[in-house]
């Protein structure tokens, strides 16, 4: 009789069931840092090559595995900001890897004296030059401000705080790297900014045309 309480006393225990970490290793896969939130909670930021791991004690018996879901808001250097729902199990890893699906466009003042008071960024393929990104801002000497974009050929046209316009035609930026455009004040254009760009300019295949400042 003993027995068979101990033999009764297990098989509860195993269909009651016991607790297991359901877990969530984060990799970032950029050559740069990327940051995330779960379930908007803490920022946590990775630099290049490094991963993060979290934990959860979840439920697990013969009827199955208990699973959570985790909303993940992450961005980057070289990513542009974006969102992922990711499932954890209790008794499993779960793996979520961060990778690069931009480039950046640095745009560098290295004037001692001038401001830049315009910045247009667009696809060389665009046939427009699209909206000043700064409009209630101004780049100072010696400072550089980070735009990310897609892979592809762009057009960079910069306007000083002279009013004169300085460009740059068809410069292929590549995912996971930054290409630095540089302004001295010299070789200005000598057409207004904004609007229309030449013709014999916009001769590159299309591409995204994604665009987002990095906030640093």
């Amino acid at each position: 009789m003993k027995k068979t309480w101990v033999l009764l006393f297990a098989v509860a225990l195993v269909m009651v069931g016991c607790s297991q970490d359901g877990d969530l290793k984060v990799y970032n896969e950029t050559s740069s840092y990327v940051s995330f939130t779960l379930n908007n909670g803490e920022e946590i930021e990775l630099d290049y090559s490094e991963y993060f791991t979290k934990s959860w004690s979840l439920a697990s018996s013969i009827f199955g595995n208990e699973e959570k879901d985790i909303d993940v808001n992450y961005t980057g250097d070289y990513v542009f900001s974006d969102d992922t729902t990711v499932t954890v199990e209790a008794g499993k890893t779960k793996k979520l890897r961060i990778y690069p699906d931009a480039g950046i466009a640095s745009i560098w003042n290295n004037s001692s004296s001038f401001y830049i008071e315009e910045l247009y960024l667009s696809p060389s393929s665009s046939s427009i030059w699209g909206d000043n990104l700064i409009p209630y801002t101004s780049i100072d000497p010696g400072e550089t401000d980070d735009w990310k974009v897609s892979e592809g050929y762009w057009d960079v046209q910069l306007v000083d705080d002279w009013g004169d316009v300085f460009e740059s035609y068809e410069n292929w930026i590549s995912v996971d790297e930054t290409t630095i455009f540089k302004y001295t004040g010299f070789k200005k254009a000598d057409h207004a900014a904004g609007g229309e760009k030449p013709s014999s300019t916009t001769n590159q295949t299309r591409n995204e045309g994604r665009i987002e400042h990095t906030n640093k």
